[in-house]
């Protein structure tokens, strides 16, 4: 168990700025346990990333959309991705169920509140040592942190969105009176779960991450925005279908929805995603499925004039494999763009922390065939652009012998890692001040073999 120290109580400090460290320090070793405690996989990772892609898949291909195909054919995607989320299930209009699904949520919301002060309270207050309660609580709250990166935003903002609106079009408001009553009772429930489910979404998609690129956290990564960018939609879409019940609006949302998903693509391609190559692929798959799907909403809302036909449906369905595969292919393949770069020379940060990943995932997968290539590549082009004397700097070593240190050997191995580690001390040379540097280069002195 995280030990916690007294450190932020410094008596020299102001009382606030006492307070303002206290909660971070905590913040900050809560998450740290989080992190420590979470049981997530690859494959379940994929598995969530998958369902959200139903999620967003669902806005796309609305059943509502007028101008959408509406054959048996298609009823079936929708049917299974509908389950999804709640808009479905809410325009059905069964209160009873509306009812069971705000109030869950809401008791949810309340109880990670409870656990989280209860943790708190053990941590800074009791100052008790590790519990079993303790650590199957955190368990439990690591799960929810992992949901609420992943595929619980859109439901519980839906739900909430629903309580604390009131739209006669709506199937679940057509008939009650705003604002008084039982109606009154879920606005009130809706605005205490919608301020809860803001904080722990927005404090989990912040800290809940792991930028150690040795890390067997399926979702670790680098730094990036694309994880709130991706936020900002899961809540905007829910509050867009309840303030447009009706959906008169539709052909103007799928362009906006079009363009959202290709600058996300984009933020994607230009931002290094997780370190993790399966949950890498299905992320980058999945999500150029997603555009697809809306830029073809695009054409049939305003390019396909006259009845309503399947066209559409059929061209979706040929091309969504070719584009995900082309997608992926180039954000794969950026390795090779990557190790062009020379880091004594680099003007970004950025660029040589991916290049150092890069050259670590190379000596990790040096075994295999291509990863070979990729990593002679590499070294022939940092020996080609290498300055230093020959007694400076490995490169000139590992070029002489590179038959022989293309091996399984350990000795080799770390040979391969202190030139990278004389890469990244160069780095922090040119950079003296960068704390991203610093951080990267006390992972990779802690993960690298010595």
């Amino acid at each position: 168990m995280f030990k916690l120290s007294k450190s932020y109580n410094n008596p020299k400090h102001s009382k606030l700025t006492r307070i303002k460290n206290r909660v971070k320090f905590l913040t900050y070793s809560i998450m740290h346990e989080l992190l420590q405690c979470q049981f997530s996989s690859s494959s379940l990772q994929n598995f969530l990333l998958l369902v959200e892609a139903g999620q967003f898949l669902w806005y796309a291909i609305h059943p509502d959309f007028p101008f959408l195909w509406q054959t048996s054919f298609a009823q079936y995607p929708r049917d299974i991705v509908k389950y999804l989320q709640v808009d479905a299930l809410f325009r059905q209009g069964d209160r009873s169920f509306y009812y069971t699904v705000l109030y869950i949520f809401a008791a949810s919301m309340l109880g990670l509140f409870m656990c989280v002060t209860f943790i708190v309270v053990k941590f800074d207050v009791v100052m008790k040592k590790s519990s079993t309660v303790i650590y199957y609580l955190l368990r439990l709250l690591s799960l929810c942190a992992l949901l609420l990166i992943t595929i619980g935003p859109i439901p519980v903002f839906h739900t909430f969105f629903e309580a604390i609106t009131c739209d006669k079009d709506d199937n679940l408001d057509n008939d009650s009176k705003c604002y008084t009553g039982i109606h009154l009772v879920n606005t009130i429930i809706g605005s205490f779960g919608l301020t809860l489910a803001t904080i722990f979404t927005f404090t989990s998609q912040l800290l809940f991450i792991d930028f150690n690129p040795a890390s067997n956290i399926p979702f670790a990564g680098p730094q990036s925005i694309i994880g709130f960018y991706k936020l900002a939609m899961k809540i905007g879409l829910p509050l867009y279908i309840t303030l447009d019940s009706d959906l008169s609006t539709a052909k103007g949302f799928v362009i906006f929805y079009a363009i959202a998903w290709f600058f996300a693509l984009v933020l994607r391609y230009i931002s290094r995603g997780y370190y993790n190559e399966s949950v890498n692929t299905m992320t980058t798959v999945t999500e150029s499925i997603v555009t697809w799907a809306a830029i073809t909403a695009v054409f049939h809302a305003h390019l396909d004039v006259g009845q309503v036909d399947d066209i559409g449906l059929y061209f979706f369905l040929v091309i969504s494999p070719f584009v995900a595969y082309s997608y992926n292919f180039l954000v794969t393949n950026q390795r090779w763009r990557e190790m062009r770069i020379n880091v004594r020379k680099a003007q970004k940060v950025y660029q040589i922390e991916r290049f150092i990943n890069t050259a670590c995932f190379i000596i990790e997968n040096k075994e295999k065939p291509q990863g070979r290539i990729e990593l002679e590549g590499l070294l022939r082009y940092h020996t080609k652009v290498c300055k230093k004397d020959i007694n400076d700097c490995l490169c000139h070593t590992l070029g002489q012998n590179i038959a022989n240190t293309l091996d399984s050997s350990g000795e080799e191995e770390k040979i391969w890692y202190r030139f990278v580690d004389s890469l990244m001390a160069d780095s922090i040379a040119k950079f003296p001040k960068n704390s991203r540097l610093h951080l990267q280069n006390a992972y990779f002195q802690q993960d690298s073999p010595k």
